[in-house]
């Protein structure tokens, strides 16, 4: 519920709007595939970071930590700790477009002992047991640039009275909290990466979703797209438990901007896309986008068309929770949307999907290059212990349109594109040209 009222604030909604919640309880498939053993890559059971790893100290970033930080900048809104600075502060007088950074000349005045006493305060708890502050290297931190920004007009970052220079040390310890934070997930997950494994897929395993909730900000009172809402997942519920899934492949509400669908090879049903639109809706766990929508859409057509063929051939596809799903330390902590299995009686083909725009992204980027490094990752782990081959592969399907693509990557034309595994969405032929692809290895 905080993270709506959050999202609603983003979104310039009133504050005194009421809040509707609604559950929807999704259908396990697990006991369809248990015995099938389907592989997913985990951390080792022995292996606990915190009790093993070797002591960390909190420093200046080196070059992977880096780039991480910069691809996941913190921002952090001051405007409410401004107000009780300054009573006569309104949002208006001064518009905000970039976020600034604490001016280097301030920092030597910061009350560094006490932004040490509040890290270490923080410390204990996160329970980050294995990592050192040292004092003297706060300061440093907060010299680098790029990787935190403050929402806060420049006038309260002229230090000219000593409250100014108290909410300046309260900035900096709260980005260096979120700099903590960041330094033990990255560090968790490159230890963590070395040591993997092939487990069975399990019935408790983290991608699997018992039910979502909608979340819906009601206007007014005679605001009814609450009781629609409300309709609709009563509806779909009653529906998804008797035929242990929903009844046809899609059911929409909302002129087709809430959309929920059922590829019965999915391992729990429904899934939910969600459109961007004027809609005050939320979903948790979150919703997909119209480009992940459509490359369920494009397999479940090709199953279909080619079962003759595919006869001897299971094929399986679970979505990966970000964050708390199948990450990827070697591809810059990536998690891709799903996971997909074919299961033949020799070989498991496992292969990592991820949807997504490509405007912002180029060619050397560690998640294009993942098709590549996820071999060597092939390489290292050990066979399960039943023996079986396992293939791994990473893919990209494109939502961006190839015509954009090709201003974006002039000299990648569809060949270069598809030797990387990227393909197009806009190509109604990319999930069938993945698959070929997939079971020549």
């Amino acid at each position: 519920m905080e993270d709506f009222k959050s999202y609603l604030a983003q979104e310039g909604a009133p504050a005194n709007e009421t809040i509707r919640e609604y559950r929807l309880p999704a259908i396990s498939r697990f006991d369809d595939v248990k015995g099938k053993k389907l592989y997913v890559i985990k951390v080792k059971n022995s292996a606990d970071f915190k009790q093993q790893a070797a002591r960390l100290i909190l420093d200046t970033p080196d070059q992977g930590f880096l780039r991480y930080l910069l691809k996941s900048k913190t921002i952090i809104d001051c405007r409410s700790m401004i107000q009780t600075i300054d009573s006569t502060y309104s949002f208006k007088i001064e518009s905000m477009p970039e976020p600034r950074t604490l001016p280097a000349d301030i920092l030597a005045a910061l009350d560094v002992q006490r932004i040490f006493e509040e890290l270490q305060e923080y410390k204990s708890e996160k329970r980050y047991f294995n990592i050192s502050i040292v004092k003297d290297k706060l300061p440093d931190i907060l010299r680098i640039d790029g990787w935190y920004g403050l929402l806060i007009p420049q006038n309260h970052l002229e230090i000219n009275s000593i409250a100014k220079l108290e909410a300046a040390t309260d900035y900096a310890i709260m980005a260096l909290k979120s700099y903590m934070d960041k330094f033990f997930k990255y560090e968790k997950a490159r230890w963590e990466s070395q040591r993997l494994e092939y487990a069975p897929l399990d019935a408790d395993d983290s991608n699997f979703v018992s039910e979502y909730t909608l979340t819906y900000a009601q206007q007014n009172a005679m605001d009814t797209t609450g009781d629609e809402l409300e309709a609709f997942v009563a509806e779909t519920s009653a529906v998804l438990q008797a035929n242990n899934g929903l009844d046809v492949y899609k059911k929409d509400s909302f002129h087709g901007r809430l959309v929920l669908f059922d590829f019965r090879s999915h391992l729990y049903a429904p899934l939910i896309c969600l459109e961007k639109s004027n809609l005050k809706i939320q979903v948790s766990p979150v919703a997909l986008n119209t480009g992940e929508m459509r490359f369920v859409d494009y397999l479940k057509t090709y199953v279909e068309e080619h079962a003759a063929e595919l006869a001897d051939k299971s094929f399986y596809l679970l979505r990966n929770k970000s964050k708390a799903g199948i990450g990827f330390f070697e591809a810059g902590n990536f998690y891709p949307d799903y996971v997909l299995w074919i299961d033949t009686p020799e070989t498991q083909y496992i292969s990592f999907i991820d949807p997504k725009g490509l405007k912002h992204i180029q060619p050397d980027d560690l998640k294009i290059e993942f098709y590549r490094t996820i071999k060597e990752l092939e390489a290292r782990l050990s066979p399960p212990a039943d023996g079986k081959r396992i293939v791994l592969n990473s893919f990209i399907m494109s939502s961006t349109r190839t015509s954009d693509l090709q201003m974006w990557w002039p000299n990648a034309d569809r060949a270069y594109r598809e030797a990387r595994n990227v393909y197009t969405l806009d190509n109604d032929e990319c999930v069938e040209s993945m698959i070929k692809k997939i079971l020549q290895q």
